[in-house]
């Protein structure tokens, strides 16, 4: 998987700056500094009779480092997809994707902070060079969306720009780039097939989770649901669950469900303690990227109010819009986290079992 488009590995190690004879590799050179810090031209300059838009030039290079870390970000989540996109992930390459997770959790956050930045230019100040910004929006950002689609965001749930699909805004190239990445198996769906595969979800290992719990709740009470609250009745009950996941409001596969309920109540066992923290990285990457969102709306509310969007959006209405949860990829593993299973009805776990599948072993893998 390759979605970041203007990552060419043979590119990078063929040219590096350098002309002529040189032989030398300097620190401007290895950057290609010369091509970095002259890809900023400030359109106001153009105008005769008057200064450039000081604010401007602070407006392009955090937009281009917001670009920057896009590619970043892509390529992070492509190498953990890569990964997981196989019959078995190895242990060791849990701990991988693990550091791989937080490492993007980290560069949402940073981004998330470089709002901050731009809201030291005022609204009057955005309003000097807004008019030469034409027709741009951030909402024809490629890589974005390239970041949204290997996420999982839910293409039928998107709100609508004026009625059109975003692929539209975008140029040819791009929009070639936005089918490939929808022809590929997001992270959530490759989360899915992951979950599905936890020991003990069915007879095979001669434990089956689901089914003991089930009878453990059938033995301590007559009626189910005064076992455990009504909400987590209803996150564990295949009905609901099915009716729920029909409507798009559940993501998940019920089978997963089953194994991310697993992982969470055992996560003090060896074998699943860096699953468990890779899924509350997943958490952490969703909030992560929803406050991405809220940031921006709140940016553009500051420098707009409610104006329409240089993309010709209503602005601030169609961001806001866009931080709800149905933008969220992981919801139904912050659901489940808050699964409360008395200590009573969690099916023990037998030591051939743990010490077979639970343990660690070379050729041991979920």
């Amino acid at each position: 998987m390759a979605s970041c488009p203007f990552f060419n590995a043979n590119a990078n190690a063929v040219s590096n700056g350098r002309s002529g004879d040189e032989t030398e590799v300097t620190y401007s050179s290895y950057l290609q500094l010369d091509k970095l810090l002259n890809s900023q031209h400030l359109m106001s300059s153009e105008v005769k009779g008057r200064d450039p838009a000081h604010d401007e030039m602070l407006f392009i290079i955090t937009h281009q480092t917001f670009e920057l870390w896009f590619k970043q970000l892509i390529y992070e989540m492509d190498s953990i997809r890569a990964i997981l996109n196989r019959n078995y992930v190895q242990e060791k390459n849990m701990l991988v994707i693990l550091s791989r997770v937080t490492r993007i959790k980290e560069i949402l956050n940073l981004i998330t902070q470089q709002f901050g930045i731009l809201q030291t230019m005022t609204a009057k100040s955005f309003a000097d060079f807004r008019p030469h910004l034409g027709t741009s929006s951030g909402f024809q950002s490629c890589q974005f969306r390239l970041i949204e689609i290997g996420l999982g965001v839910n293409d039928e749930a998107r709100i609508r720009h004026n009625k059109k699909h975003f692929s539209e805004s975008l140029n040819t190239l791009e929009q070639k780039l936005v089918t490939k990445a929808q022809e590929e198996k997001s992270l959530l769906q490759l989360v899915i097939d992951w979950l599905e595969r936890t020991p003990g979800l069915d007879d095979s290992s001669g434990f089956n989770f689901f089914e003991r719990l089930k009878k453990n709740m059938a033995q301590k009470s007559d009626n189910e649901s005064s076992v455990i609250d009504v909400n987590s009745q209803n996150l564990i009950c295949p009905h609901t669950h099915e009716e729920k996941y029909k409507k798009g409001d559940r993501r998940l596969s019920f089978k997963a469900m089953q194994g991310a309920l697993m992982i969470f109540t055992y996560s003090d066992q060896p074998r699943f303690q860096v699953p468990f923290q890779f899924l509350q990285g997943l958490v952490e990457v969703d909030i992560a990227f929803n406050k991405i969102r809220y940031n921006h709306a709140s940016m553009v509310q500051r420098m707009l109010g409610f104006q329409a969007g240089t993309g010709g959006s209503s602005g601030y209405h169609y961001l806001r819009s866009t931080c709800s949860d149905r933008y969220r990829v992981f919801m139904d593993l912050i659901r489940l986290s808050t699964v409360d299973l008395p200590e009573e009805i969690i099916p023990k776990l037998e030591e051939d079992f743990i010490k077979n599948t639970l343990t660690f072993h070379d050729a041991a893998h979920i």
